[in-house]
C-alpha cells in the first residue's frame, strides 16, 4: 500500500511539474501606426498580435540594399509599437506601448528605411548603427496603401 501511495504521489507531481511547464506566457499586443510625411497620423491598427504584425510587413521576402545616393522623398513613416512589460512601478505620464521599429517608405520607390525604436535603444547606440535600408515586397505596400485607404474612408 505504500509503493502505491508513494507511486501516485510521484505521478501527481510529474503532472503538475509536466502541466505547469506547458503553461504559455501572455503575448504582448502590438499596435501600426502609419502617418504621412509630416508625422500626421492617418490610420491605426490596435490590438495586433505578433503573428498579425509578422504577416503585415511580410519582410522575410525583403532584400538588404545600399541608402539610396538619391535624396527620396518620404510618403509613410510605419511605427510598430508593443505593449511594455508590467511593472509595480508607474509614472504619471507612462503609455502602455514603446516603440520597438518604424519602418519610412519613398515616393516612387520600393526601397524602405528600417530604424529600430528610438524606446529601446535611445543614446546607447549610435542611429547609423540602427537603421538599414532594403527592398520591401509589393505585398507590404499594399497593404500598407490598402490599411491607409480604408481608414481614410
Amino acid at each position: 500500500m505504500k509503493k502505491l501511495i508513494s507511486l501516485f504521489g510521484i505521478v501527481l507531481m510529474l503532472f503538475t511539474v509536466i502541466s505547469g511547464c506547458s503553461k504559455t506566457v501572455d503575448e504582448k499586443l502590438c499596435r501600426i501606426e502609419i502617418s504621412d510625411s509630416k508625422n500626421n497620423v492617418i490610420a491605426v491598427l490596435e490590438n495586433q498580435s505578433q503573428a498579425d504584425v509578422t504577416d503585415f510587413f511580410d519582410d522575410a521576402k525583403w532584400m538588404e540594399t545600399q541608402p539610396p545616393a538619391d535624396r527620396l522623398s518620404t510618403e509613410y513613416i510605419v511605427s510598430v509599437y508593443q505593449e511594455k512589460t508590467k511593472t509595480v512601478v508607474k509614472t504619471a505620464n507612462d503609455d502602455e506601448y514603446e516603440k520597438i521599429m518604424e519602418y519610412e517608405t519613398f515616393k516612387d520607390s520600393d526601397i524602405v528605411k528600417v530604424s529600430i525604436g528610438g524606446d529601446i535603444v535611445n543614446g546607447i547606440i549610435s542611429d547609423e548603427f540602427l537603421d538599414g535600408y532594403y527592398v520591401a515586397s509589393s505585398e507590404f505596400f499594399s497593404k500598407v496603401d490598402h490599411t491607409v485607404s480604408l481608414k481614410a474612408a
